[in-house]
């Protein structure tokens, strides 16, 4: 989890200059491939696969951060930003637990594997609906200033 978290802060500090859209979706893709790296490797049980699996999970994980946090930052007012940064990180810590706590509740009804590919393919689907969400979304043009 460790060298997640690094590599995961590595990505936002090389991705903090693009454009916050293509970081979403990019980081949603990365998602994505680590869930479906993670169902092949319950097959493959290699360690090759399992390294990119975690490389493109600290990816997806630094990559979502950051544009998220970037979200927020662009719609919040200066006297709000600190309780909507607060709120965004609250519920994001919240919604990496729980699905961890429904993994270890299916698992102990179906087994570790079966609750593994259900994850990972739950997780893969809403991480490409994610990504198609972001590239559909249209882009806000900033009014002209007088």
């Amino acid at each position: 989890m460790g060298l997640i978290l690094l590599l995961s802060a590595a990505s936002q500090y090389a991705a903090k200059g693009f454009v916050t859209r293509k970081v979403l979706i990019t980081g949603y893709a990365a998602l994505a491939l680590c869930n479906l790296l993670l169902i092949a490797n319950v097959f493959a049980s290699s360690a090759a696969v399992f390294l990119l699996c975690v490389l493109s999970a600290a990816l997806g994980h630094g990559l979502c951060n950051l544009g998220g946090i970037s979200v927020v930052n662009r719609v919040a007012r200066a006297d709000n930003r600190a309780g909507l940064l607060a709120t965004y990180l609250v519920i994001g810590y919240v919604g990496t637990i729980l699905p961890i706590l429904g993994i270890g509740w299916l698992s102990d009804q179906v087994g570790l594997s079966r609750a593994l590919l259900v994850f990972c393919a739950v997780f893969a689907l809403l991480a490409t609906a994610l990504a198609l969400a972001t590239w559909r979304t249209p882009v806000p043009v900033p009014a002209a200033k007088h």
